[in-house]
């Protein structure tokens, strides 16, 4: 039930990678998982269609 907002200009950092501790194919599968659902449940499509293969191939 809350609003979600999108801001293309905000920055979030996080100490280390939670709890892998490390960029392993478990952190990066779950990473990239979570941020598609993240992008399809919350964002218009053509911000969707727009950002979202950015975050894809450009993305750590």
């Amino acid at each position: 039930g809350e609003r979600v907002l999108f801001s293309p200009n905000i920055k979030v950092y996080h100490h280390g990678f939670g709890s892998t501790k490390e960029k392993s194919a478990f952190s990066l599968y779950y990473g990239l998982r979570n941020a598609l659902v993240v992008y399809w449940k919350n964002m218009p499509l053509s911000y969707a269609l727009r950002y979202i293969f950015h975050h894809m191939f450009f993305s750590e």
